[in-house]
């Protein structure tokens, strides 16, 4: 009993660590820029995100549902590693995963909201509890293997971010910190597998985080085409490097989707770029509805048709809830 109780002490202490840091970073950025933040024009921004136009905005939502769909290949590969597919169709597959992920990335801090759920949806379909933890886990420090390959490709200045890190060192430091996850992540994982069955799996869901983290980038760049009506003056890679950058410093700060921080580093990163800050504004609106908050909704609904599901088939058992 005692250890549960100071299992569930540290749990606390660690998650309110967590959002301190967080909003602690969001603070220092946002008092950092609050100038450019103020001196947007709010009902511009609204405007222009209400006439985006309907077949756009489709397209985008599209694409953003697309894009969260990508992160069910993590899932289905593991699974597949682990030999649980054999027990799951592959909907079943990916109706948990996109219902965790979508969950995950607005309420869940550190990604403890989508392992506890991954392991509560997948436990019923195997004996061996240590072996999908081992799964889940790889899931989860896998994710950042995508962004830190991206990180790569800012240091060498392929998709150059000098547009954010020139005058900010703090970002190009955390930009080199990202970097070195990688190789080290591939190191240890192909010199001894986690998961024995697939020796390979590091660098399968390696490919899988990088297109995850690319289709998020294009569609804030698409977004930005439906505004400007052209390739953005041909700063794409620039604007990729701004994003990448944005990302990584948004993930420092552990919260959701690094609300507030990665917005407020995509507006000062474009405008430096010569973007106009209100078509920024607007693009950011729309890619937050289109990857988060129409996905975390049919999320939630997804988990609800399945609470609802899981009480019948417990009252068809017999069961007490």
């Amino acid at each position: 009993m005692k250890n549960i109780t100071e299992k569930r002490s540290f749990t606390y202490l660690k998650n309110i660590t967590q959002i301190s840091v967080g909003l602690l970073i969001f603070y220092l950025i946002f008092s950092y820029f609050k100038k450019e933040i103020v001196s947007l024009d709010f009902k511009k921004i609204h405007h222009l995100t209400l006439t985006i136009g309907e077949v756009k905005f489709l397209v985008v939502l599209l694409s953003g549902l697309l894009g969260i769909s990508i992160l069910c290949l993590y899932d289905y590969f593991v699974l597949k590693a682990i030999n649980l597919t054999k027990n799951m169709s592959s909907f079943r597959i990916f109706k948990i995963s996109f219902m965790t992920n979508t969950l995950n990335m607005v309420l869940g801090f550190g990604g403890f909201i989508g392992a506890g759920l991954r392991y509560y949806m997948y436990k019923p379909y195997t004996k061996n509890g240590k072996t999908l933890v081992t799964a889940i886990g790889m899931i989860l420090i896998s994710m950042l293997s995508g962004i830190s390959l991206l990180s790569i490709f800012v240091v060498l200045n392929v998709f150059p971010g000098q547009a954010l890190y020139a005058n900010n060192k703090i970002f190009y430091y955390s930009l080199i910190l990202m970097s070195l996850f990688l190789p080290l992540y591939l190191f240890f994982n192909l010199r001894k597998p986690r998961i024995r069955t697939d020796r390979y799996l590091s660098v399968k869901l390696t490919v899988i985080s990088f297109l995850e983290w690319v289709f998020a980038a294009l569609i804030i760049l698409m977004i930005l085409y439906f505004y400007t009506g052209d390739l953005v003056a041909d700063k794409e890679l620039q604007i990729m490097g701004v994003i990448i950058v944005a990302s990584i410093v948004g993930l420092l700060t552990m919260i959701p989707g690094g609300l507030g921080t990665f917005d407020t580093l995509v507006l000062i990163g474009l405008k430096n770029l010569g973007v106009n800050p209100e078509i920024i504004g607007a693009t950011i609106i729309i890619y937050r509805l289109s990857y988060y908050v129409v996905p975390f909704s049919i999320g939630c609904f997804m988990f609800l048709s399945e609470g609802i599901r899981m009480i019948k088939d417990k009252f068809k058992r017999g069961e007490k809830l």
